[in-house]
């Protein structure tokens, strides 16, 4: 009778009568769907349209990603985002962050429609270190040769010394 009562316990706990607990947890509380749903509501009308359109998979990755990440989920294929799924969640932290990179980078007036996004992985290690931008480097030269500039770029930009 006590192993019965354990088993139908242990049962229970397990979700055996409904969804499994890991399930369960992933079930977005009645708040965040009220929330989410104010966000969609707030979009213009033709993206409130593509949100709908979207297969369930998508519509629920679309919710782990940080509000600033929205945009180019947006930009992307239904296929370029899938690709990003299948990452280890380290490889898609990268992509996303060289995606926004170059979405910041983009002049938007320079394409029309949906724009390729290409990324590779491993061994891509995104920009530079904001540390390494708007540095004085020295013209490449005799003993300088790393952390310099090419004679030929220095020349370009008018580079004294060169």
């Amino acid at each position: 009778m006590r192993n019965t009562i354990f088993i139908g316990a242990v049962a229970v706990a397990l979700g055996a009568g409904g969804a499994p607990l890991a399930a369960q947890a992933d079930i977005p509380s009645t708040e965040v769907l009220a929330e989410r749903q104010a966000i969609v509501e707030s979009w213009p009308a033709p993206q409130q349209a593509s949100y709908e359109r979207l297969p369930s998979d998508l519509r629920e990755y679309f919710w782990t990603l940080p509000a600033m990440q929205w945009e180019a989920f947006w930009i992307l294929s239904q296929e370029q985002v899938r690709g990003i799924m299948r990452l280890r969640p380290e490889e898609q932290e990268q992509v996303w962050r060289e995606i926004e990179y170059k979405l910041a980078t983009l002049d938007p007036s320079e394409f029309e429609g949906r724009p390729t996004i290409t990324y590779t992985i491993p061994n891509n290690y995104g920009p530079p270190p904001a540390s390494a931008l708007n540095r004085d480097y020295p013209v490449c030269g005799g003993d300088i040769q790393d952390e310099c500039i090419s004679p030929g770029e220095a020349e370009d930009a008018g580079e004294p010394g060169s």
